[in-house]
């Protein structure tokens, strides 16, 4: 039988916790919380900037938790498809990878607080007096969280290494439509030093070397072209109409006859006779 949770006995138990350091450790990430902050502040700068520029529908998601993981994905995608020709949807799977990690991480962490909760109903006090039937039931209360949380460790690792892959790819495509000299510098540090991704995303926000550059006057875009929002095609000049020369008229008079099958032949007149003079 699992003893029932006692309000102040959990709350000796909190006390106890937190006398242990876990304020003090709560302070000291404080430093750390403030530079996730300012990563989160001016990577979303970055992606809003060049999703706007491009003409990508509500770059205002880059400011929206998940939903910046779409807009990026929006802005891999249109790089592909006009430089590569390409249609991918890595925008429909980061976000579907993002929710599918969080479902599972806060699984996990709501089967954490279940066991937490069943020590702290015990008492951190009573874990090295309690008799064998209290361990009995204790573990039988936290061995099932614990089963669970192992199960669902490795779908949840699995998930974040196929997102992991999707997120460089797409971030990679992002530096390469703004800067393709680089792009493989910025991705590798970026992958070490996770705080130089806002950096790089400020320095090539207002780039484009890696794109299409834009069709000369006289070239049609098919129907089927993909067109960001707003886009609104130049107005095409109408080509000049060459006419090929007429051959130049001949000076002599043509002589119609008509022939027996009633059909015009064009003959020359026959040359004058040479002039002679009168015989007296």
């Amino acid at each position: 039988m699992v003893p029932e949770f006692d309000m102040s006995t959990g709350l000796e138990g909190l006390e106890e916790l937190l006398g242990m350091g876990i304020l003090e450790m709560l302070l000291s990430d404080l430093p750390s919380a403030l530079i996730n902050l300012a990563v989160y502040i001016f990577t979303g700068l970055g992606l809003y900037t060049i999703a706007k520029r491009r003409g990508i529908h509500n770059p205002w998601l880059a400011w929206v938790p998940y939903a910046n993981v779409w807009l990026l994905g929006c802005i891999s995608d249109h790089y592909r498809h006009v430089v590569r020709n390409e249609v991918k949807n890595r925008r429909k799977v980061l976000l579907g990878l993002e929710i599918a990690m969080s479902a599972l991480s806060m699984v996990i962490v709501v089967l954490c607080f279940k066991m937490l909760f069943s020590i702290l109903a015990v008492g951190l006090e009573n874990l090295e007096t309690m008799d064998e039937y209290m361990a009995q039931s204790l573990l039988t209360a936290i061995s099932g969280p614990v089963v669970v949380m192992a199960l669902l460790s490795l779908p949840l690792l699995v998930v974040a290494i196929v997102y992991l892959v999707q997120y460089l790819t797409a971030m990679h495509d992002v530096y390469k439509s703004c800067d393709p000299g680089n792009a493989t510098l910025y991705l590798v540090l970026g992958i070490f030093f996770s705080f130089t991704v806002p950096i790089f995303l400020m320095v090539c926000r207002n780039k484009d070397n890696g794109m299409v550059p834009q069709q000369p006057a006289y070239y049609q875009p098919s129907s089927t072209a993909y067109r960001p929002s707003g886009y609104m095609a130049a107005a095409q000049p109408q080509q000049p109409v060459y006419q090929q020369p007429q051959e130049p008229q001949q000076s002599a008079v043509p002589t119609w006859h008509s022939v027996s099958n009633s059909q015009p032949t064009y003959q020359p007149e026959p040359p004058a006779e040479p002039w002679q003079p009168e015989q007296q």
